[in-house]
């Protein structure tokens, strides 16, 4: 019996020593970092003031298209001039410029706010971060109106030449006087804008296509729809249901 105990006790010994030898061995796995870094830096405003159905974003694009390849929210809470310092990693091969813009809810791009140009060679050198500094931006969502809807589109009737069509002068600096909250000359019943009722706004009504000869100028509702503008439209409504903030 003593012998049986005893090879057994040995038994259990030689195989906690197998078991247990001392060492730890650490598993070692190493990553291969995909596609560029680049690192936006800048003082933004305005962020906070879209609506939900839009982003403020940074984000990768492919050449000819308006859709992101990879993109990063701003965070929307951002108060006046904050400083922002945001990372997007992951920039694919076929990216050839990285933009601060706004996105809308199919992550098509609305309008673009400051522009870095991506090159071959940058690919080349993965693991450097590209640095990307904005500056001062208004990112705010009238800014959008105004710059790419009122001034670019519209104040060539509206302002320019001190000309203004109706008396509503849609020059940049200009429109939002001469819109929101005023009475149109054609319909002074009606306000050209009222905040948070689009549907009740004239200048809606005279974009919207099927009200053609609401004013002299049959082609008001061709300005927007169409493939290109139709977004600005879209953002236009958006904008004035949102309250129409400055």
């Amino acid at each position: 019996m003593n012998k049986f105990l005893t090879l057994l006790w040995c038994c259990a010994a030689l195989l906690l020593a197998s078991c247990d030898s001392g060492n730890i061995h650490e598993e070692m796995v190493t990553t291969t970092r995909e596609g560029l870094t680049v690192r936006m830096t800048g003082r933004l405003r305005g962020a906070e003031s879209w609506s939900d159905r839009y982003q403020v974003v940074l984000a990768a694009f492919a050449d000819g298209s308006d859709y992101t390849l990879v993109q990063k929210e701003i965070p929307s809470q951002l108060i006046d001039g904050d400083s922002v310092n945001l990372v997007l990693s992951g920039v694919p091969s076929e990216a050839n410029r990285v933009q601060l813009c706004v996105v809308d809810r199919v992550r098509e791009r609305v309008a673009t706010f400051s522009d870095l140009k991506l090159t071959p060679k940058m690919f080349e050198r993965t693991r450097d971060t590209l640095r990307f500094d904005v500056g001062r931006s208004n990112v705010g969502m009238y800014a959008v109106v105004e710059d790419h809807l009122f001034d670019n589109l519209c104040s060539k009737c509206h302002g320019t030449n001190g000309h203004a069509a109706a008396g509503m002068d849609l020059r940049k600096g200009h429109a939002y006087a001469a819109t929101v909250g005023v009475a149109s000359r054609l319909n002074p019943e009606a306000q050209r804008i009222v905040p948070g009722q689009a549907d009740n706004s004239w200048l809606m009504r005279v974009l919207t296509e099927g009200n053609e000869g609401l004013t002299h100028y049959k082609d008001h509702t061709l300005i927007l729809n169409n493939e290109r503008d139709s977004k600005y439209f879209t953002l236009l409504k958006d904008w004035i249901n949102a309250g129409a903030k400055p």
